[in-house]
């Protein structure tokens, strides 16, 4: 069996070595350089994860006979082909023919059959084939004289979400002479093109990347793909992406400040407490929303007068004389907060944030301190250090931290400073203290994911993205960790548009050369993906004489062998045009996640499965060693019917499919 790296078709070796411009595209043709590239016209489509891109060539030939269009192109390592069409004159009017994804080596010879002389009535193709991973060979013919000719092709290009935005990397595009121009849309939100707001025709040239900007749904929004292609393979993808904002500061909400008055804590801990305070407090600017500062030593201190406004408590934070003292009852002081935080109307939240340094007699513990925490409220312990600069950091490991976390909050270790330099940085730095802004404790679960490299702590905007291949069908990934300390997790199941989406750009990944020629035919099929196994030919109905057909063997064109690029003599071996569909791959991949269900292990099964265009009609299941009075093939028959089938069987009028599993 053949890797990704060997064809299994051979090429018409060129008599000029002409080899695919460095850059971007080239364009040749086959018997006279009448012919000539006039427009290149492309629409970039955003949709999150990938990018559609239609693009629309134009030649015009001023020569006097009919000619061939060659043209090599280069669309990016990552870019795969997943549709052709070619424009042709009916009754007068232009009409658009869709090219059929066939075998690569059936695609071939048609086309040379095709645009023939004599013998075969005259059809007008073009074939999109493979060349290389990151290189297209696009054959028109024929080119008639003095007129123009149109083909299009659709290519996909993933895109990876980076800092809150989906980001596309624009290939290379256009040949010397032809520049390409198009539009840039998103299918949601907005986009920027190299970092500014550009829209109309572009020169897409000259463009480097575009980044389109759409808050995923929730907190974290994701795709699973998940393609059986073989026995004990699967091609599986996912993408997770948090949201550029995880959460709100709360518009409504009564927030107690405490500070630690204590010798331990000491003046200069104090005004650091001041000053992050402040910074916190600072992100409180919602349409109900009072705040109460306490002080505490051995017993609570009012800083301010019970609950304020947020610009009256920052006064008394700024003028308020905290002197240290003896004692550091915090739960004392918790119980102070609760007080306050009781007359509390129900429709506010409730949230508490403590700056200490922890430091309290034997007895006062975590457990005693826990057990004075007020009902109801998030609260937080900021381990306070006499440092310059601002920082926050969370610990979970200490004996301490089980404290907030009883309330959903956090103990975090901070520091920060306490100069007007330092304000811009302690108010970015403390607005955790106001709302969660990244998910820590970050895990993966799902079948065939071990060795899945996950980071500790994703914040917003942050995405992870794997694809690989795997021994089993995977029907599940869930993320998940904690946002302070409340757990959140987010399942994706699988989706057969992003299936089919990573089934064609695995043609684009690393992943290729882990796949035999065997393989890559169902996977090709189901992304409807040009690949070294497969090829486009769009035929439209043919308008030229027989003679006008392509001449194979011997020196054609003025510089060039057979075909111009060797591009045209590809195919050895049978074809036909015929429905090349794999129904049986598609039913299997939709069928073998309920073998599991049905604790189908090593039983053979056969199923039957008749249907009319994409509609089951008729199943049968059987199993062979079945000792469970047929209630494995009972399980598995209600699961055969229960499957939608895709749109490929849309068009099979009447069809009966039969797997062996």
């Amino acid at each position: 069996m053949r890797r990704a790296g060997v064809a299994s078709f051979t090429l018409v070796a060129l008599s000029v070595g002409i080899g695919p411009a460095a850059q971007a595209d080239d364009f040749h043709w086959s018997r006279s350089e009448a012919l000539v590239e006039k427009g290149h016209d492309v629409t970039v489509t955003l949709k999150r994860d990938h990018a559609e891109v239609r693009v629309v060539r134009t030649v015009h030939n001023g020569g006097d006979r009919a000619d061939q269009a060659l043209f090599y192109i280069t669309p990016g390592m990552e870019a795969v082909a997943v549709g052709l069409r070619t424009m042709a004159m009916v009754d007068g009017k232009p009409q658009w023919f869709t090219g059929e994804l066939m075998e690569a080596e059936a695609a071939a010879q048609k086309y040379r059959e095709l645009t023939g002389i004599g013998g075969y009535y005259p059809k007008d193709p073009a074939l999109l084939s493979w060349r290389s991973q990151g290189t297209l060979a696009l054959q028109v013919f024929p080119c008639l004289a003095k007129e123009d000719k149109v083909v299009e092709y659709t290519l996909v290009m993933p895109m990876h979400y980076e800092a809150g935005r989906y980001k596309l990397v624009m290939p290379p595009m256009g040949t010397d002479k032809v520049v390409p121009r198009g539009t840039i849309v998103a299918d949601q939100g907005t986009f920027l093109v190299d970092g500014a707001d550009k829209s109309g025709k572009l020169d897409l040239s000259a463009i480097e990347s575009v980044e389109q900007i759409v808050e995923p749904p929730g907190k974290v929004a994701g795709d699973l793909a998940v393609v059986p292609f073989a026995k004990e393979r699967a091609l599986l993808g996912y993408h997770f992406d948090v949201a550029p904002k995880l959460s709100t500061v709360p518009d409504k909400a009564r927030v107690v400040v405490v500070i630690d008055g204590s010798h331990s804590f000491g003046e200069k801990r104090i005004e650091g407490a001041r000053a992050a305070a402040k910074a916190y407090l600072s992100h409180f600017d919602g349409s109900d929303v009072e705040a109460a500062v306490i002080a505490y030593s051995r017993a609570p201190q009012a800083v301010t007068p019970g609950f304020v406004s947020v610009a009256d408590a920052t006064k008394a934070l700024e003028s308020a004389t905290i002197t240290p003292k003896n004692g550091s009852e915090m739960a004392l002081a918790l119980e102070r907060a609760g007080e306050l935080l009781a007359s509390a109307p129900s429709s506010v939240e409730r949230r508490v944030v403590v700056f200490s340094d922890l430091e309290t007699r034997a007895e006062l513990d975590p457990a005693r301190v826990r057990a004075a925490l007020p009902r109801g409220a998030i609260v937080h312990l900021a381990d306070l250090d006499a440092v310059a600069g601002a920082y926050l950091e969370r610990d979970d490991d200490d004996e301490w931290a089980k404290v907030p976390r009883s309330t959903g909050g956090v103990l975090f270790r901070v520091a920060s400073g306490s100069s007007r330099e330092e304000e811009g940085t302690r108010k970015q730095v403390f607005e955790e203290l106001a709302r969660p802004m990244r998910l820590d404790h970050v895990k993966l679960g799902g079948a065939g994911l071990d060795g899945a490299d996950v980071p500790e702590t994703l914040s917003e905007g942050d995405g992870i993205e794997d694809h690989r291949l795997v021994k089993r069908y995977v029907s599940f990934v869930t993320l998940s960790g904690e946002l302070w300390s409340t757990h959140f997790e987010k399942t994706l199941e699988p989706s057969e548009s992003y299936g089919r989406t990573r089934a064609a750009l695995v043609f684009g990944s690393e992943l290729l050369g882990d796949l035999t020629e065997e393989e890559m035919m169902p996977l090709a099929l189901f992304g409807k993906a040009v690949s070294p196994v497969t090829s486009y030919l769009a035929i439209e109905p043919g308008v030229r004489p027989s003679t006008e057909g392509l001449e194979w063997g011997g020196e054609v064109g003025s510089a060039f062998g057979a075909g111009g690029l060797g591009l045209t003599g590809i195919g050895e071996g049978g074809g036909g045009s015929g429905d090349m569909t794999d129904y049986a791959s598609l039913l299997k991949a939709l069928v073998t996640p309920g073998l599991r269900t049905c604790n189908i292990a090593k039983e053979r099964v056969s199923v039957s499965a008749e249907s009319t265009y994409n509609e089951i009609v008729a199943v049968d299941v059987t199993v062979a060693d079945d000792d469970s009075k047929h209630s494995k093939a009972n399980c598995v028959t209600e699961h055969v019917w229960g499957v939608r089938l895709p749109a490929e069987f849309a068009d099979a009028e009447h069809l009966t499919t039969k797997l062996a599993l």
